[in-house]
């Protein structure tokens, strides 16, 4: 993938939960999930 498509994110990803600014987690529709959060630098 090059670029981002809304259509390909929406048929991939199944919710977001938002633990913390430092633990936010994507949960895929398969039941995967990875984890992201912001860094204050």
């Amino acid at each position: 993938m090059t670029e981002f498509r809304e259509e390909d994110w929406m048929t991939m990803v199944d919710h977001m939960v938002v633990y913390s600014k430092d633990d936010i987690r994507v949960i895929f529709k398969d039941g995967s999930e990875i984890k992201a959060g912001l860094n204050d630098g």
